[in-house]
Parts: structure tokens; C-alpha cells; sequence
């Protein structure tokens, strides 16, 4: 199985509307890295915890090197809304299935 995982979460969010953080956050997913580029096979998921001002996303990749070019990119970015990143860790997929 060649699925790599990066998690990383967020505190601390400001006082803005969920609304506009999560547009914003879905404008940086479609524009890519550094050139538009973006690694084959990339899936990005989001939560919030709106009440709390906390939020996690993950991203799944196909390679290691690309999960590993994506973490790189991603630790040079502000995170959104205020937020700090409190925690990243990158993992390597071992299952995914569904349950019959």
C-alpha cells in the first residue's frame, strides 16, 4: 500500500467568521505549491471545531517524497484566521478499507 499522511492541527483561531477561514483554506488547496503544482493522487480533508477555535486537516499522498515536499511547503506557510499550528506529524498509511 503506498499511502503516506500528514496530520497537523490548529489553535487559537480568531474571532472571524468559519466561513471566510474555510474559503480561504479551500483558495490555497486549489492554487497548489510553488507553481501550481500539486502531486498526484493528493486528497486534502478539513475539520473545525468552530466553538472551540480549533481546527486539523489532513493530507494523504502516494509517495513519501511527495507527503515530505507538501510538509515542507506547508510548515512555510501562516496558518489561517490567526491560528498557530500546534501540532504536524507525518505517518505512513497501513490500512484503508471498508468495512463490508
Amino acid at each position: 500500500m503506498d499511502m503516506w499522511i500528514r496530520i497537523a492541527r490548529f489553535d487559537g483561531a480568531d474571532g472571524e467568521s468559519w466561513d471566510d477561514r474555510i474559503e480561504e483554506i479551500r483558495s490555497r488547496i486549489r492554487a497548489g505549491g510553488p507553481g501550481g503544482e500539486r502531486p498526484a493522487g493528493m486528497r486534502v480533508i478539513v475539520g473545525a471545531d468552530r466553538q472551540g477555535g480549533r481546527g486539523a486537516n489532513v493530507i494523504l499522498c502516494d509517495s513519501e517524497e511527495d507527503i515530505r515536499r507538501v510538509d515542507e511547503f506547508l510548515n512555510q506557510q501562516t496558518p489561517v484566521g490567526g491560528a498557530t499550528r500546534t501540532t504536524s506529524e507525518i505517518y505512513e498509511g497501513v490500512i484503508d478499507e471498508e468495512p463490508s
